[in-house]
């Protein structure tokens, strides 16, 4: 009792007990302030406001170097208390950050302890080589958010501080990534960007044009005339947004005709070729429904051929007397084991030899041509088929052909409604094909209907194309009620039950239908003098000792196992929005936390 109840203690310290794995951070508030001086050096400071869940020690920030820029006297703080520097390269304790420069990239790591905590954290850095000066304006245009940060922010604000001296006409301001972000120009000197809910691993960049009097000490010069070319770029990429945004007020209208339309097609599909009429039969079917044989059956019954209709062909070929099955064991006695089983090839003229079916012939050849004379072991079929997959998957997949072509004369199918079904492979290609250019008008809704339709209709129309025919629905129908029975006849009237000899005809259509195990396991119940061995009551199947159930049991699932572990496969001043596009301006980069 003491036992269980100190195990019921550690049980609840443990659940109650928080989890170094489940942790997480939230990005909420990121408010960056740069100042540009008469230098053309753009003094920035970042706030980084992060709500930590369980115990982190550190964050790190990187920064897109490229392009010739540089950033120079980079410092970390927290509330008004300076980090120290550390000289090398990894991570220090608490209260330090190192920085690491590598190519076209600088790396700020700093360190620090918290728990369940909100922590605001400062970046200030000195940018350089950041402004263009051309000809008629200088040019700021540099990606304060980048790309890198894994998680969203809940609220980014950037503002931008101008030198005093230029007019209202002067400065113009553009902002470039989520749509739903707003650039203001609150005055000559002042410019803010503003996102909230700003996604993951999504870029905000900013882009002002001033007055080159206002950095007269800049000494990046493009020798160019500038303003023309960069006021053409955004009127460009206005017109561009606007046609987005009227495709996206579209959008809804377009995806209502699409849908309308496919709707229209399903109609008519289900109306012409999916409804049928309903098939009434008993719940049990005590004789076999057809005479075609079990590998047909398995076309009829799942629409293809699997490796228990190759071993419910064998049992029939050996039912019709065209070969035999023999148990073979590794002791003497009615005690022995099971070591393997035999077939023998029996005498067959050539009137027998050609009623049999072109993919019976296959089976006869593989067995007593390809693998043996008159006889072959179970252990030969199923060496072949694993030491030589390739040359025996040839042969499945002429045999499961000639088994499928068989089949097409049975009327299982409505071959001519079948065709006409197939017209409708071209509306729902189309569809599909429809959602490419949806996508790149950005017509979103559109794009979903034209995929999940386009899919329904070409599910539909594979449907449609290879659905059976009234007859074959009531084969199928009753093939199933003769299922049922084979599962169940040890329970049924036992006047259906007493005439062993028709289980021979049934037991290789039990191995198609997938119940043989269930059939023999009835008939050790039903029949006892099987069990004891002194009853041949399947004379096609040769049988030493007590274990004959069992034995046939082991024979049919082993091949059966054997055939199918081969060939079954094993994301201009004034106030606006921000602008699509962008992805132009210097800087960038991405952050998280460790």
């Amino acid at each position: 009792m003491k036992r269980w109840l100190c195990l019921l203690v550690v049980l609840c310290c443990l659940a109650a007990a928080p989890s170094a794995a489940a942790r997480s951070y939230e990005l909420l508030d990121l408010d960056i302030s740069a100042q540009v001086g008469a230098d053309a050096v753009v003094r920035i400071t970042e706030t980084l406001r992060v709500r930590f869940n369980g115990t982190y020690s550190g964050m790190y920030r990187y920064f897109d170097t490229s392009r010739g820029i540089a950033i120079k006297d980079l410092f970390v703080s927290e509330r008004g208390t300076d980090y120290q520097q550390s000289p090398g390269e990894t991570p220090g304790p608490a209260g330090t950050f190192f920085v690491k420069e590598e190519k076209e990239q600088l790396l700020v790591d700093w360190s620090f302890s918290a728990t369940d905590e909100i922590r605001e954290f400062e970046i200030s850095y000195s940018l350089h080589n950041a402004i263009l000066k051309h000809n008629d304006v200088a040019e700021f245009y540099y990606q304060f958010v980048g790309t890198g940060w894994e998680l969203p922010w809940q609220h980014v604000r950037v503002v931008l501080t101008l030198p005093q001296g230029a007019e209202a006409d002067q400065v113009a301001a553009w902002g470039y990534g989520p749509q739903h972000g707003k650039v203001t120009v609150e005055s000559p000197s002042r410019i803010i960007w503003e996102v909230a809910n700003h996604p993951a691993e999504s870029f905000l960049e900013g882009r002002v044009v001033f007055p080159n009097a206002l950095v007269p000490l800049g000494t990046r010069y493009t020798n160019q005339n500038g303003l023309d070319r960069i006021l053409r770029e955004e009127q460009v990429r206005e017109e561009r947004q606007k046609r987005a945004e009227q495709r996206k007020a579209f959008d809804p209208f377009v995806a209502a005709v699409v849908l309308a339309a496919a709707i229209l097609l399903v109609i008519n599909i289900w109306r012409r070729f999916l409804k049928s009429q309903p098939v009434k039969v008993d719940r049990y079917f005590r004789e076999l429904p057809g005479d075609y044989p079990p590998a047909e059956l398995g076309v009829l019954y799942r629409g293809s051929v699997q490796g228990r209709d190759f071993t419910a062909t064998l049992l029939d070929l050996a039912r019709r007397g065209f070969l035999s099955i023999e148990e073979i064991t590794d002791t003497a006695g009615r005690r022995g084991r099971t070591a393997d089983f035999r077939f023998k090839r029996q005498p067959a003229d050539e009137e027998q030899m050609a009623r049999l079916l072109p993919y019976e012939k296959q089976v006869i050849k593989l067995l007593f041509s390809k693998l043996g004379g008159e006889e072959v072991t179970l252990a030969d079929l199923k060496g072949y088929a694993q030491k030589k997959s390739r040359e025996f998957l040839a042969f499945w997949k002429g045999w499961g052909e000639a088994v499928q072509k068989a089949t097409e004369g049975r009327g299982f199918r409505d071959q001519g409604k079948n065709k006409q079904a197939q017209v409708f492979f071209l509306p729902a290609l189309g569809l599909i094909l429809l959602a490419i250019p949806a996508g790149l008008l950005g017509m979103y809704l559109t794009l979903g209907i034209c995929i999940v339709m386009g899919l329904a209709l070409l599910f539909l129309a594979v449907g449609a194309s290879s659905q059976l025919s009234q007859y074959g629905r009531e084969q199928k129908a009753k093939w199933k009620a003769f299922r049922r029975y084979l599962k169940d006849f040890s329970r049924v009237e036992q006047a259906h039950v007493a005439r062993p000899g028709v289980w021979e005809e049934f037991l290789p259509y039990a191995v198609t239908l997938g119940v043989a195990d269930e059939v023999l396991e009835q008939l050790e119940v039903v029949f006892p003098e099987w069990g004891r061995g002194d009853h041949y009551m399947l004379p096609w199947f040769i049988f030493y000792h007590s274990s004959s159930a069992r034995a046939l049991n082991d024979m049919t699932n082993s091949v059966t196992r054997s055939i199918d572990s081969v060939t079954i496969p094993q994301g201009t001043g004034g106030s606006g929005g921000f602008s699509s596009g962008g992805g132009g301006g210097f800087g960038g980069g991405g952050g998280g936390a460790r």
